[in-house]
């Protein structure tokens, strides 16, 4: 069970809402899009945003639709977590970590090939801007990631932030940018593994 009184939870799926509110766990669900006229398309079902602050909308995140790269999604939430739950990672529409691959060969290669290399599900978020020389892609790393190099020590968010930035063809990542978002693991009934990111909520104590 996950205790903190002042956290609150922005869910975009019904069943989240049930599970979270079987914890006792403040949550919202924007039922209505006008509700919050903030959100777009890139914050769907798979994503839990946690805000902790005393506002009365439990998040405010400004975006720009129009955009194919939107940095300001996340700048106005306090605490961004994207969860992976089950089979949902399998549905057409996911989000991901986006991307931006530089327009050329390093680029294009990298579209092909770090699916096959790294694991999880690619998609290209956007067709090849020619006019911005890059190329948007969305990658969900697999569930194993921390794991995943046998022989290695359980990799970390560094980890996976180093290996992105410093791989040929990356022009930016936007996820892990800030020391607020986290890519979070869980199992079925949202059983989540927190133990990783837990430092990074302000004092906030998963048990």
């Amino acid at each position: 069970m996950m205790q903190e009184k002042n956290i609150r939870f922005v869910v975009f799926k019904p069943q989240m809402l049930e599970d979270f509110q079987k914890q006792k766990i403040k949550t919202y669900f924007p039922e209505n899009s006008m509700v919050i006229p903030e959100l777009d398309c890139y914050l769907d079902a798979i994503n839990v945003i946690y805000t902790i602050d005393g506002l009365e909308n439990p998040m405010y995140v400004k975006s720009n639709a129009a955009s194919d790269f939107p940095r300001a999604m996340m700048k106005q939430a306090k605490i961004v977590c994207f969860i992976r739950s089950g089979m949902e990672i399998f549905k057409t529409s996911f989000a991901g970590i986006p991307i931006e691959l530089h327009h050329n060969s390093a680029g294009y290669k990298l579209s092909k090939t770090w699916q096959d290399e790294h694991g999880g599900i690619m998609s290209l978020r956007s067709n090849i801007d020619s006019k911005e020389h890059r190329i948007f892609i969305e990658w969900v790393p697999p569930m194993d990631w921390r794991t995943r190099d046998k022989g290695h020590p359980d990799k970390t968010e560094k980890d996976l932030i180093d290996k992105i930035s410093g791989t040929p063809g990356v022009l930016s990542h936007n996820l892990f940018g800030e020391k607020k978002c986290h890519f979070i693991e869980n199992g079925d009934n949202f059983k989540m593994t927190y133990r990783g990111p837990a430092k990074g909520f302000n004092g906030t104590v998963f048990v």
